[in-house]
């Protein structure tokens, strides 16, 4: 395995034996060689194998290993001859990231660090089993899962400006709540608005260099800005989170 480094956080794994593509990792020079990241690596080697991959096979910085992928590998396959896998990384395909910005600046807040860190803790359940204190009923849960956002949003758990910064503005067109178990439904309704296990999380962030200032602009970003990035579990419905963060930020 050959491992060349393009930048000082992009490095190339030369294909080589049935791989059909490059593989490139997005890291540091101080995790690349780490023991905790081969298999993650081997893992990203074997995408470079499969039928109609397109270009490379690339890992994330927080790379780790998988199922079948790397958790935090990406990969495009071609329509007329690649694979369809969504068992790819598991069987957890519902996790889900979203970006929340905010119009502080980093010395807005920086000596409530550590309240708004303990603040989330207490008021978000974690964990494996974690429950909250909503009780929806099947209407509720039907209504939730057919129209989305939206009800986020009817129920003041969002503005409708975020409808414009969600795929799909925030309801999928044809769901269909009768395909749905009951088993299913049975977790959701008690499990809407926990965060998840394993790696998933909530983090204060500081914007602290902007690249692109073209796009960031067009995305409300600007240096020194605090925002939250949230990483949730299969839990899906997180429409809690949010409105906590925001209502805390009210009171400083």
């Amino acid at each position: 395995m050959k491992v060349i480094r393009e930048t000082p956080y992009i490095w190339r794994i030369e294909k080589f034996g049935n791989m059909k593509v490059d593989a490139i990792v997005f890291t540091n020079s101080k995790t690349i060689y780490s023991q905790e990241y081969y298999e993650a690596i081997q893992q990203l080697i074997n995408v470079a194998t499969l039928p109609g991959i397109v270009k490379a096979a690339y890992a994330m910085p927080d790379i780790h290993w998988g199922y079948g992928f790397p958790i935090g590998g990406v990969a495009a396959f071609s329509a007329e001859d690649g694979i369809i896998s969504p068992g790819g990384v598991g069987f957890d395909i519902n996790c889900g990231v979203r970006v929340m910005t905010t119009p502080l600046y980093f010395d807005d807040v920086k000596k409530y660090i550590d309240k708004l860190i303990k603040r989330i803790f207490n008021e978000i359940p974690v964990g494996v089993g974690s429950r909250t204190n909503f009780k929806f009923s099947v209407k509720e849960m039907k209504n939730i899962i057919e129209n989305g956002a939206y009800w986020a949003i009817n129920n003041n758990y969002g503005i409708s400006e975020d409808l414009n910064n969600i795929e799909d503005r925030g309801k999928i067109k044809y769901t269909d709540f009768n395909t749905i178990s009951k088993e299913a439904i049975k977790r959701g309704s008690n499990e809407l608005g926990t965060l998840g296990s394993g790696n998933h999380f909530i983090e204060i962030q500081k914007i602290g260099k902007i690249y692109n200032s073209e796009i960031a602009s067009q995305w409300g970003l600007f240096e020194n800005q605090i925002v939250y990035t949230i990483h949730s579990g299969s839990r899906d419905l997180v429409i809690r989170l949010l409105q906590i963060i925001l209502k805390y930020l009210e009171t400083i």
